[in-house]
């Protein structure tokens, strides 16, 4: 008896690691405990990766639901219950060149964005965000750690099992998040950046990892309209690192397509050291093209799509597997509708690999998961999966209780490891209850 107790102190080592690699995160955080020699394996770099590796892959969906205003007012939003006192008036930065006209033109822009962004919150959003386990669609969980504040209003990654949420872009608050540690790391305020005789327009963000470091790292593009006429654009580019004070104004922006902008992608598009966005397609051909940005040298460079024409498409990027991928759909077509997915081989070099369809009441493709499942919302948004491989489609009711929610991001989501506390102190600990996380996404 006594020689067993001795033999199960003394498991082999490479059993011990392969036990410890089938844990979840929150085990492994508590293990750490357990002694040094298991806190600097778990921490260690290898460790990490491997559990990463061997994560099961999860589909996180972002459920919005529209507000009740007959809803009782404690489950308001947080800051939208009490009345919002007026803001004391502040000289507003001088800004060089500006005649006075246009200096009172841009407060008056400042207002009504901030206005805009207040009422936002209080006639729309009731988040809640579910887990699903599998292509089933059977069984979803909610858990608190993955449960953001309404205010959260965009999400971004996940890139190795961590978040990029914030509050509106581009001024407001934003933050590094790993809910599987709850490390929540707050991020410098991008500086409010105005130019003389023209109009903001637009803004896109890029999240993800340089590669040359090991570094997360957000760049983030503005479109300023010259003319007014949303013909032209002046680009401003800013990059920031996780463990940085401030943002870094990008000098070589030539590459950045000033008439056609970047538009939004559906999900993560970060792969292999770059973010893609697709650019706006032109009106006056119907080329397609796609805006890179290389995390490690900070430089953009345009893509062109050779052999696919934009003629009554739309268009959406996505990963699938370890290739980038451009879906093409009918612009017009809800009833019979098809999906064309073209891969990136190399760059510059792509194929055409399969069709989908024909499909009917499809409003969009959302991402891939699984590699070849394509999810899709549908016109009742309501959730369909399609495998391209087979052509087989699923459309999922919604569950008991969410037929007043209705679909709206979807994330390919595995816990992670991996820490974002860095050198500088200023990770916090993940608590949506806690008044540091409450103020932080107060607007």
């Amino acid at each position: 008896m006594e020689s067993r107790r001795n033999g199960n102190r003394h498991l082999p080592q490479e059993l011990v690691l392969d036990i410890l690699l089938r844990l979840p995160v929150k085990s492994l955080s508590r293990f750490k405990c357990v002694s040094k020699n298991w806190c600097s394996l778990i921490r260690s770099p290898s460790f990490v990766k491997q559990h990463f590796e061997r994560s099961q892959e999860r589909l996180l969906i972002r459920l919005v639901k529209k507000h009740d205003p007959e809803e009782n007012e404690s489950d308001m939003p947080m800051g939208v219950d009490e009345p919002v006192a007026e803001p004391e008036e502040e000289e507003p930065p001088y800004l060089e060149g500006c005649d006075d006209d246009y200096y009172h033109f841009l407060i008056a822009e400042r207002i009504a964005e901030e206005e805009y962004y207040r009422q936002e919150m209080l006639d729309v959003e009731r988040y809640k965000h579910a887990v699903y386990v599998d292509e089933t669609f059977s069984e979803y969980e909610e858990p608190s750690h993955l449960q953001l504040p309404d205010e959260c209003s965009e999400l971004f990654g996940p890139v190795n099992g961590v978040f990029c949420v914030v509050t509106h872009l581009p001024w407001g608050p934003m933050a590094l998040l790993n809910p599987a540690l709850r490390q929540f790391k707050p991020l410098p305020l991008v500086e409010r950046n105005a130019l003389a005789n023209t109009s903001f327009y637009n803004n896109e963000l890029g999240f993800g990892l340089d590669p040359l470091t090991g570094d997360y790292k957000l760049v983030l593009i503005l479109y300023f309209d010259v003319n007014l006429d949303g013909q032209d654009y002046i680009c401003v580019a800013s990059v920031c690192n996780s463990d940085s004070d401030s943002w870094r104004v990008l000098e070589d922006v030539d590459s950045i397509n000033s008439k056609r902008p970047a538009r939004t992608s559906l999900c993560n598009t970060y792969m292999k050291g770059d973010y893609y966005w697709l650019l706006e397609f032109s009106d006056t051909s119907n080329d397609v093209a796609i805006l890179a940005f290389d995390m490690g040298t900070e430089k953009f460079r345009e893509i062109q799509v050779t052999g696919c024409d934009a003629q009554s498409k739309q268009g959406y990027l996505a990963v699938c597997g370890d290739s980038l991928a451009l879906l093409m759909c009918d612009q017009f077509e809800h009833v019979g509708r098809f999906i064309d997915v073209w891969i990136m081989k190399n760059e510059g070099c792509w194929i055409k690999s399969s069709r989908v369809g024909s499909l009917e009441g499809i409003s969009r493709p959302l991402c891939f998961w699984k590699n070849n499942k394509l999810l899709l919302e549908t016109m009742t948004s309501f959730l369909a999966q399609s495998n391209v491989s087979t052509q087989e489609l699923k459309t999922f009711e919604a569950k008991k209780g969410d037929q007043d929610h209705f679909s709206h991001w979807v994330f390919v989501y595995k816990e992670s490891l991996v820490s974002i506390e860095g050198e500088a102190g200023k990770c916090k600990l993940w608590d949506t209850s806690s008044d540091f996380v409450k103020d932080f996404f107060k607007l």
